[in-house]
């Protein structure tokens, strides 16, 4: 293993939330990337190549074996700490835009301070939507947001969220709660 990054999803595990699908011990971590050290011989074309270890046995290790056919080759022009966290977000917001088209739609987006949030965002943009708006609880994203001409607005603002919420055609929430309460109880363009 190269690197091996900690996302949301290796820490629900953790906490003992999917019991029922772990088996004990078990090593943590879904992402990362590695270097193919070892192949059956219908792989070898793999060995010394940098690679996404699918389903392997838990990333937070030196060594992973991971089953050669979800051994996802990377480019050479994707760096490592990149690449590391190119399977869970990317995924997830390819999975979303796919299944909720953003075209034509005024979108609205939650946790806009995650990896998740913003390339759902990117993908957003290519999908042609009249509009979109991201919350988040942090001032501190505005930059990236203004880079893609996306509206930024934080959590705390109830007005501009109530405002958002009722303009909203489609809306990809991942916080839930008090926000996303506010955000349902506002939409109107929702059919």
């Amino acid at each position: 293993m190269l690197y091996a990054p900690i996302n949301a999803s290796d820490l629900i595990p953790i906490t003992g939330a999917y019991q029922h699908r772990i088996t004990l011990p078990q090593i943590a971590g879904y992402e990362g990337i590695g270097k193919v050290i070892q192949a059956p011989k219908s792989h070898q074309q793999l060995i010394g190549k940098r690679v996404l270890p699918l389903r392997g046995e838990g990333t937070w290790q030196s060594l992973v074996d991971s089953p050669a056919e979800y051994a996802v080759p990377v480019p050479d022009y994707i760096e490592d700490k990149i690449a590391a966290r190119a399977y869970i977000n990317p995924v997830a917001a390819w999975l979303m835009i796919k299944q909720f088209s953003p075209k034509g739609k005024h979108i609205l987006v939650t946790a806009a301070g995650s990896d998740c949030a913003k390339l759902l965002c990117k993908l957003a943009i290519n999908a042609q939507p009249l509009s979109i708006t991201a919350i988040s609880r942090s001032n501190s994203h505005i930059q990236f947001y203004d880079k893609y001409a996306i509206k930024h607005i934080n959590q705390y603002d109830d007005e501009a969220i109530k405002y958002f919420a009722s303009k909203a055609d489609l809306v990809f929430d991942a916080v839930g709660g008090i926000l996303a309460e506010t955000v349902l109880n506002h939409l109107s363009n929702l059919s």
